[in-house]
């Protein structure tokens, strides 16, 4: 197969003829030869060949020229037709309302995805630019489209199938560098959308950060606060117990002071009922005695009265003592009071015995005596301590009953 023709060198001389040249050499493969019985002369090396070589590369030229024009309008309008087909691509997804950093990631989402297409058209198209060739097939020389035309049909013309294999690579070229400025663009976008969701991001973590310390902070105020409440329940509950406690010490108080008193009114009224039984006794005494006994018994009833009274007003001044310092003081008290009483009981019971046997007998040597000084009561066989007041009085009934005594005496 031979070469095709290469341009004509302009150094060279041109020859000009004017007569008709047999060239009995073998042409190319791809140039139509003219008959040997045409009359018809035509201009070039072989006839009317060279008019389909350059209406060859005139085609290519007019269909690189109209691929260039079209490929310029859809440049321009390319930030539109992104546009576009993004707004086809959203609607293919969800498209309710979400946060900005959402947005933003299902934003990337959307870019991606028509990357990802717009990749496989590039890969597609880019194989269809190259299958031509076996490369780019903008800005070829004619003899390169010759050459491989050739390869595809003995002669090759602007209508034949090498010249529309040839159209449908430039074409595909051209789709191609749209396809590649379309991806370049998306590629920025997606970077640039992604500084944006960097920058969100950083802010959004950085309020995270805000919001948990602010967390943190609330919850360790939360946390004195709480131990703060169960320090003060605790010292509530604290001072409730000790309340209780004291409540249940000043109960336990009450009930033995209860107690004590309950024990002092059984012995005062054990006592009493014993002076009770006494004083029935004395009644009974006197009853059977002569009158100057009963004027006796008169005093010891004066002396008797003076002495309760006595004892009452002192027990009453014990008791209130006692109340205002501790029960159990009065307890014993009161019990001190008893054998104090019960004392002079004995003691007054053993001056009634002798008293009552000095009667008996014919002298009674110390009728009306007893002591002038000091709170006492002698009688013949010992003194009674009682209180001034009782004393006077003791003495007052004696002296009123002593004529009596004496009648009797002399009787």
């Amino acid at each position: 197969m031979q070469k095709p023709p290469r341009p004509p060198n302009q150094s060279r001389p041109v020859y000009y003829l004017d007569e008709a040249v047999d060239i009995t050499a073998d042409a190319p493969d791809h140039m139509i030869t003219v008959p040997r019985t045409s009359s018809t002369l035509m201009s070039g090396a072989f006839g009317r060949s060279v008019p389909t070589y350059y209406q060859n590369q005139n085609a290519v030229k007019a269909t690189n020229k109209g691929l260039e024009q079209e490929y310029q309008a859809k440049a321009s309008q390319l930030p539109q037709s992104i546009e576009a087909e993004l707004a086809a691509t959203r609607l293919q997804g969800p498209t309710d309302p979400l946060p900005p950093l959402q947005s933003i990631v299902r934003e990337l989402g959307v870019l991606n995805k028509l990357t990802q297409q717009k990749t496989a058209e590039f890969h597609s198209k880019t194989v269809i630019a190259n299958a031509f060739y076996g490369g780019d097939p903008s800005n070829r020389h004619i003899n390169e489209f010759m050459k491989k035309a050739t390869t595809m049909e003995k002669r090759p013309g602007p209508t034949g199938i090498a010249m529309q294999a040839l159209n449908q690579s430039l074409k595909a070229a051209i789709e191609a560098r749209l396809l590649s400025q379309t991806l370049q663009s998306l590629h920025q976008r997606t970077v640039n959308l992604q500084h944006t969701l960097s920058a969100m991001q950083a802010t959004e973590q950085t309020r995270l950060a805000a919001e948990q310390e602010a967390q943190r902070v609330a919850a360790e105020q939360a946390r004195i606060r709480a131990e703060a409440e169960a320090l003060a329940h605790a010292q509530e509950q604290a001072r409730l117990a000790a309340l209780a406690e004291a409540e249940r010490l000043a109960a336990e108080q009450a009930r033995i002071a209860a107690e004590a008193t309950a024990r002092y009114i059984a012995a005062e009224q054990a006592r009493l009922k014993a002076e009770a039984e006494v004083q029935a006794e004395l009644l009974r005494f006197q009853a059977q005695r002569e009158v100057n006994r009963k004027a006796l018994m008169e005093v010891f009833a004066e002396f008797q009265r003076q002495n309760q009274q006595e004892r009452i007003e002192k027990q009453l001044r014990v008791e209130r003592k006692a109340q205002e310092q501790k029960q159990q003081q009065a307890l014993l008290n009161a019990q001190a009071e008893a054998q104090r009483q019960a004392e002079q009981a004995r003691l007054l019971a053993q001056w009634r015995e002798e008293t009552e046997a000095r009667w008996q007998s014919p002298t009674f040597a110390n009728v009306g005596s007893m002591a002038a000084f000091g709170p006492t009561f002698t009688g013949t066989l010992g003194t009674v301590g009682v209180s001034p007041a009782t004393s006077l009085a003791l003495r007052t009934a004696l002296r009123a009953a002593y004529p009596r005594l004496s009648q009797h005496s002399r009787q």
